[in-house]
């Protein structure tokens, strides 16, 4: 048994079998798990919330890269772990335009590798292979950049497949063209703390279950 589990990590990939009857719809509810005959390369957790004015800003230009990328990229996924109750969660869904597979607050414990990286501040957006290894993590006014981080992953596994770099202006031209995005929402350099992230109520940090 034990051999079996080892192996089904080593082909499939830790985290993958991590998320093992975890998830769920964001706006269902309901069981979604993911397809084992085309199980993505890089696994991209989005933790928010829909009382965070910061999640919300951030949220579209996520949503958009998503929606532009996903079709020709199908090597990464976007899994919301939620902080927010199931009907709370899939109002914000709805109202934001995205479907994501989701994890309940509740599960995430039972997550180790996961849970290890997750961070008390909203967003946080952490882009993992299926290993576990973590290969961007950022939250609040750094979430940008670890989506910058994914975006650039997608485009050297598209040069070195394709041998190709016709992508690469495409994928450039998104950051362009979406700049103020993913960049409207931080707050200015006076409310920041020494840490780097906003303080007062633009700071939206996350304390506990819902």
């Amino acid at each position: 048994m034990q051999k079996l589990a080892e192996d089904k990590q080593r082909v499939q990939g830790r985290l993958i079998v991590e998320l093992e009857g975890k998830l769920i719809g964001s706006i269902t509810g309901q069981p979604q798990p993911l397809d084992p005959n085309s199980l993505p390369r890089y696994i991209v957790f989005y933790r928010g919330s829909s009382t965070c004015a910061i999640t919300r800003k951030f949220t579209p230009a996520l949503v958009k890269f998503y929606k532009e990328m996903k079709p020709a990229h199908p090597e990464f996924e976007v899994i919301y772990l939620m902080t927010e109750p199931v009907a709370e969660t899939g109002k914000f869904a709805k109202a934001q335009g995205f479907s994501w597979r989701a994890v309940e607050y509740r599960s995430t414990p039972s997550m180790p590798m996961t849970h290890a990286s997750i961070s008390g501040l909203l967003p946080q957006l952490i882009v993992m292979d299926r290993t576990g290894k973590v290969l961007a993590n950022g939250t609040q006014n750094a979430a940008p950049a670890a989506l910058q981080r994914l975006n650039a992953l997608l485009q050297r596994m598209h040069e070195k497949d394709s041998g190709v770099c016709g992508r690469a202006t495409f994928r450039t031209a998104f950051f362009k063209q979406n700049s103020h995005d993913t960049q409207r929402y931080r707050t200015p350099s006076r409310a920041r703390t020494r840490s780097g992230f906003p303080s007062g109520p633009s700071a939206h940090r996350w304390s506990g279950p819902y």
